[in-house]
């Protein structure tokens, strides 16, 4: 079976802990390149770490450029 997801990317808002990661590993899983963002740069390497080829970014998206 081909992978569902394979060529598209998820950016996962949230994607370090609890529903937010375990919806980025499952995209993951399904072929899609995942982007994971979380307030805690520690959390967030830990994900791509966690999630094979994922990129992390820690910071808010409420926050202003």
């Amino acid at each position: 079976m081909s992978d569902p997801l394979a060529g598209r990317g998820a950016v996962v808002v949230g994607g370090t802990r609890g529903v937010g990661l375990a919806g980025a590993e499952l995209l993951a899983s399904l072929g899609a390149g995942v982007v994971v963002n979380g307030r805690d740069a520690a959390a967030v390497s830990e994900a791509e770490h966690r999630i094979a080829d994922a990129v992390g970014f820690p910071g808010s998206p409420a926050d202003p450029a």
